[in-house]
């Protein structure tokens, strides 16, 4: 068995703050284009798109997604992940668009998944009812705060969201 050789006391266990909703900075560390393909029994599997048998020419009846993977950083210091899907469908396009313009690039023009990568925006954690983690609710333009944008209703799904 191996000893784990590491030892805190119980004041350095507490002093961190607890993460809460808010308004936090992020850094892209891995935006990575994903193809759902069937395998042989049926059911669906999700392969990063330069894997995907057909290359780049994707059919259009597969699902596609941008997996990310960000690290946060609150006001003290302290640095936590957070993990996002974005679906690239027209009723998720708000979200993808959101996060485009949050890390300076333009959604209205077809992006690398590379260009996403080590680039910093802002993003509104949220979590919801019931949920242990926090999860993005919000992608934030440069210089916005989520107070400048309404919250998403069952009338206006996306909320004022200026695109």
């Amino acid at each position: 068995m191996a000893k784990v050789n590491f030892t805190c006391d119980e004041t350095e266990a507490d002093e961190r703050s607890p993460i809460n909703p808010g308004e936090y900075k992020f850094f892209v560390t891995l935006a990575e284009l994903e193809i759902e393909t069937e395998t042989l029994s049926g059911s669906s599997k999700w392969k990063p798109a330069d894997e995907h048998p057909v290359g780049e020419d994707v059919a259009a009846e597969f699902r596609h997604r941008i997996r990310l993977n960000m690290s946060c950083s609150k006001d003290d210091g302290f640095e936590f992940q957070v993990f996002d899907t974005l679906w690239l469908t027209s009723k998720a396009m708000w979200k993808y668009k959101q996060f485009c313009k949050s890390i300076g690039l333009d959604p209205t023009v077809p992006q690398d998944t590379e260009n996403m990568e080590n680039k910093s925006g802002t993003v509104r954690l949220d979590r919801k009812t019931g949920d242990k983690y926090l999860t993005p609710g919000r992608y934030l333009e440069p210089g916005q705060t989520s107070g400048q944008v309404s919250t998403p209703s069952e009338d206006d799904p996306v909320g004022n969201v200026p695109f």
